[in-house]
C-alpha cells in the first residue's frame, strides 16, 4: 500500500509538472505573437524616426534612412511606396536606393529597379528563385536604404516634412509585406519626420528678461518710496 501510495504521489507530481510545463510555453507563444510587425523609417546616424538638422546646413547635404523591420515570421517578399515632400527633398537616382549587404534576405534578394517620381519611391525585392529557403523570420533587420538629398534651406523656417509609407487604402501601389504562400503580413507603419530647425537667437530671450527685471526694479522703488511716505 505505501508502495503504490508513493507511486501515485509521482504520477501527480509529473502531471503537475507537465500542467506548469504547458501553461509556460503557452504564455510564452502568446507573448511572442503579441508583440507586432513593424516597419519604420530610422535615420542610419541616430537611430531616430526624427531627422533633424540645423539652419544654415548647406544646399545638397545627404542623409539616409534605413527601412528597419521588426518581429515579422514568414516573410517571402516586401514592397515599399515611401513619399515625401519634394520641394525641400530629392531622391536623385535609383542608385540611391539601395540593399546593404545585411539585408533581411542577404545575398538571395531578388530586386526590381526602383521606381522613383517627384515625391516618392517605389521599390520591391523577393527571395530569388532557387535559394535555400521560402522565406525569413526577422526579428530586427534592415529592407533597405533610401539617401535623400536637401534641395531647399531659406529662411522661410521651419522646414518640415513627413517621410511616409504608403498605407492600405491610401493608393492602389503600397507598402506591403507577403508571406509564402502570397498572404499579406499584417504590420504597423511608422514614418519619420524631417525638420530643419532654425537656430536659437538668444536675442529672443533678452528683451523679455530685460523687461521683467526693469518692473521688478521700478516696484521695490516704489514700495521704497511708499514706506518713507508712511514714517
Amino acid at each position: 500500500m505505501r508502495k503504490s501510495g508513493e507511486n501515485l504521489r509521482r504520477i501527480i507530481t509529473c502531471l503537475i509538472t507537465v500542467i506548469i510545463l504547458l501553461s509556460l510555453t503557452s504564455a510564452l507563444l502568446k507573448a511572442a505573437s503579441a508583440q507586432e510587425s513593424t516597419l519604420s523609417i530610422i535615420d542610419s546616424v541616430n537611430g531616430s524616426n526624427n531627422i533633424t538638422f540645423p539652419e544654415g546646413t548647406a544646399l545638397n547635404t545627404n542623409f539616409t534612412v534605413n527601412i528597419t523591420l521588426t518581429n515579422t515570421p514568414l516573410l517571402a517578399a516586401w514592397q515599399i511606396n515611401v513619399t515625401y515632400d519634394p520641394t525641400y527633398l530629392n531622391v536623385t537616382s535609383a542608385n540611391n536606393v539601395a540593399l546593404p549587404a545585411d539585408n533581411v534576405f542577404g545575398a538571395y534578394a531578388d530586386v526590381i529597379p526602383p521606381t522613383l517620381t517627384a515625391g516618392s519611391v517605389y521599390f520591391m525585392v523577393g527571395i530569388r528563385l532557387g535559394a535555400p529557403f521560402e522565406y525569413v523570420n526577422v526579428t530586427t533587420g534592415t529592407l533597405c536604404q533610401i539617401t535623400f538629398t536637401i534641395i531647399k534651406n531659406d529662411t522661410s523656417l521651419p522646414l518640415s516634412c513627413n517621410i511616409h509609407f504608403v498605407a492600405p487604402g491610401e493608393y492602389p501601389i503600397r507598402t506591403k509585406l507577403v508571406d509564402p504562400d502570397a498572404n499579406e503580413i499584417p504590420v504597423t507603419l511608422v514614418d519619420a519626420n524631417y525638420t530643419i530647425v532654425p537656430e536659437f537667437n538668444n536675442a529672443l530671450i533678452m528683451v523679455p528678461l530685460l523687461l521683467t527685471s526693469a518692473i521688478v526694479i521700478l516696484l521695490f522703488q516704489r514700495k521704497a518710496w511708499f514706506r518713507r511716505r508712511v514714517h
